[in-house]
């Protein structure tokens, strides 16, 4: 199997968990992995040092968009800068990468503004692809994170045609993390003692568990008896004052496989023996 990984990893701890299984899992091969959301020389840091603890500095890394499709992201970072523009060249890679194997799979775990810009340049790429993401809060009444970022780059995506497995709050929101959880890693080798200390760093900072959303997409990848999927119809609000970003089910939205249940012992089982 092989995928490529699209990431704004640096916030939640939950995107270095997912990229550390990936690393790990049997039969997985990474092709790359693009960089989303603003800062991404930081961000870029941030997955590079995972990767160095990993000894997988091979794989191939590469910045991506600092800005949503229309207008700008908040700049919530005091060390963002406009990066120069021949920097983002996620796009380009991901088109590449998928002409290059129609097998490859996209894995977007962050907002989905690069792959909806290789979409736009390369329609073609959507064709039989297979799209196993981290986004949206199917049959609930709010916006989640990677939607709402870039809610027209969400409905490109969705309306692309490809085969698309969405893993929502819905089921990741079951997947948390206990204290004692966390605590095990510090027991393990030298990489669970490093997602150990990112794990404390997110807790003390944020002041909650780490919660599995997108190892929880990486999860069904290595092992599809983790989540339960059921075909449906959906569409992203772009324009609602309260709504926008939102997930709505409606009969002439995209058909999409959303993920419906959840084995929690299962996710948890998968993260704790194959991320370390």
């Amino acid at each position: 199997m092989k995928i490529l990984i699209d990431t704004d990893i640096g916030g939640d701890v939950d995107d270095a968990l997912a990229v550390a299984l990936a690393l790990n899992a049997p039969g997985v091969q990474i092709a790359g992995i693009t960089l989303v959301y603003m800062d991404n020389i930081w961000r870029q840091g941030v997955l590079e040092a995972l990767l160095n603890v990993y000894g997988r500095r091979d794989i191939p890394v590469v910045r991506g968009a600092e800005k949503p499709l229309i207008g700008q992201w908040t700049l919530n970072s005091h060390t963002w800068q406009p990066p120069n523009p021949a920097d983002n060249t996620a796009a380009e890679f991901i088109i590449r990468q998928c002409d290059a194997d129609p097998d490859l799979i996209l894995v977007p775990i962050g907002p989905l503004t690069n792959i909806a810009a290789a979409m736009a340049a390369a329609p073609r790429i959507a064709h039989n692809r297979k799209i196993v993401l981290m986004g949206g809060a199917p049959g609930q009444p709010r916006a989640e994170w990677n939607i709402l970022c870039d809610p027209e780059a969400a409905a490109m995506v969705l309306t692309s045609g490809a085969d698309i497995k969405l893993v929502g709050l819905n089921v990741t929101e079951q997947c948390q993390f206990t204290p004692e959880e966390v605590a095990a890693f510090a027991r393990g080798g030298e990489t669970a003692r490093y997602l150990h200390q990112l794990m404390e760093k997110f807790v003390q900072d944020y002041h909650y568990l780490p919660i599995l959303h997108d190892p929880l997409a990486m999860a069904s990848l290595i092992d599809p008896t983790v989540l339960t999927f059921e075909p449906q119809q959906l569409l992203v609000e772009l324009t609602g004052t309260h709504t926008r970003g939102q997930l709505i089910s409606a009969p002439h939205g995209a058909k999409i496989n959303v993920a419906t249940q959840v084995s929690v012992a299962t996710c948890k089982e998968i993260m704790q023996r194959l991320a370390v």
